[in-house]
């Protein structure tokens, strides 16, 4: 019996190339866990909670990132024929020379902006103006997996995403260990992650940017048409989890920020933990292109998943929160033991928020996305009236991310579907 339950698992397309690309995750997010685990403790929770509020820029910027890597994923995925490879080439060179563009304009301002972002979060300038060249990298970096991903070259793109924790790894070591930087060798630590992989991807991509392949010019205003309401979403989805930090950095005190940070750390691994199957579910139902049965059977696949996931990590963090937290983070850090459990519900919530998204995304509906930004209006305004102890904050972070769910499973179910003609 179990022998055949796992031949037809092997045999489940989705289940096979969503595995690939987990286990890819995986090591990546081990590797950065292990990461902030480091930094958490060589920093303490004051300078940690520093970082964490940088982070949140990074999170912020690394919208357009994740907008660029789905739209290019989306796009791709539906050329074919024999002119798919040189439409690709030319997709491929003309974004990368326009992103190049944008990425030095953002990273001009963000560093013209720093004594702004400083003051509202307490920190010192030189912190904020370390960080502006992540803006960059994580601008022209999705280039290339979204690419990977579209082609669903899988394997690849889970090499590329599981190398960003050894660099920054190996920056943590040089950068904090060797000399000592604390926050800005964190920071540029980061900055390593971002910049490596964007060059490690060409090797896997040389069928597509190779001169053998001739250029065939495509109409691209499908690709920045489909960018606004992924940008919109993926903002949406970030604003989520990184409005909070930000808040909680500006109103708190930076040691009980860096406790806050580390809460959120360690119930983001819920969503970490199952993110892979739903980039997977995107790729294979934009091949569908249409709300089927097929579609909607990929869809339950990741929400099963998902829960399942977010149940067994949530328990955990509620049974032996304080065990979790000392070996992760070390005994700084106990003082969040109170609301570990409750980050690893918000964050599965999340997970399913996410799936239910990106299948909507993926059969191109996206007028859901102005009542996901309408639901994190509400959350700002919710963290900035109520937010006297951090198990407030993080019960606005409850409220709004089940306002969410609820709202997408409605639009969902009225989403007219039909089978394939």
């Amino acid at each position: 019996m179990l022998k055949k339950i796992f031949k037809k698992l092997r045999q489940d397309e989705m289940l096979k190339d969503g595995s690939i690309l987990f286990f890819g995750t995986l090591i990546g997010s081990i590797l950065n866990f292990i990461f902030h685990f480091y930094t958490g403790r060589a920093l303490g929770p004051s300078d940690y909670g520093v970082f964490s509020a940088l982070l949140g820029i990074a999170y912020l910027a690394a919208v357009f990132t994740n907008t660029v890597q789905t739209g290019v994923a989306n796009v791709v995925a539906r050329f074919t024929g024999t002119d798919a490879s040189g439409s690709i080439k030319d997709l491929a060179i003309r974004s990368l020379k326009k992103l190049i563009l944008v990425g030095f304009v953002a990273t001009i301002v963000l560093a013209a902006i720093s004594p702004l972002v400083a003051s509202f979060l307490h920190i010192r300038t030189e912190n904020v103006l370390v960080l502006s060249p992540i803006v960059f990298f994580l601008i022209i970096m999705p280039l290339n997996r979204g690419l990977l991903q579209g082609l669903q070259r899988f394997k690849a793109l889970s090499i590329n995403v599981s190398s960003e924790g050894v660099f920054k790894l190996l920056g943590a070591f040089v950068f904090i260990t060797l000399l000592g930087w604390r926050v800005n060798g964190a920071t540029l630590a980061f900055i390593s992650a971002a910049a490596f992989p964007f060059f490690l991807a060409f090797f896997a991509l040389k069928p597509v940017y190779s001169k053998k392949v001739r250029r065939i010019p495509i109409d691209s205003s499908e690709v920045y048409k489909y960018t606004l309401p992924v940008f919109l979403f993926l903002l949406s989805a970030t604003l989520f989890f990184t409005v909070d930090i930000l808040l909680v950095k500006h109103f708190f005190p930076s040691v009980d920020a860096g406790h806050y940070g580390a809460a959120s750390l360690i119930g983001k691994i819920v969503f970490f933990a199952v993110m892979p199957l739903s980039q997977v579910m995107f790729s294979k139902v934009s091949k569908i292109k249409r709300n089927t049965k097929d579609a909607r059977r990929l869809l339950k696949k990741t929400l099963v998943l998902s829960v399942l996931v977010g149940v067994s990590g949530s328990t955990l963090y509620f049974l032996v929160p304080r065990f979790i937290i000392n070996f992760m983070f070390g005994s700084d850090f106990l003082d969040i033991s109170n609301i570990l459990g409750l980050f690893g519900i918000v964050m599965m919530l999340y997970a399913i928020m996410y799936a239910l998204a990106m299948f909507l995304l993926a059969i191109r509906k996206s007028h859901f996305i102005f009542g996901l930004l309408f639901l994190n209006i509400g959350e700002i305004v919710l963290i900035w009236l109520f937010h006297e102890t951090l198990f407030m904050v993080l019960f606005q972070l409850l409220i709004t991310i089940l306002l969410m769910v609820l709202f997408l499973f409605y639009v969902i179910s009225k989403t007219r579907w039909r089978e394939e003609a």
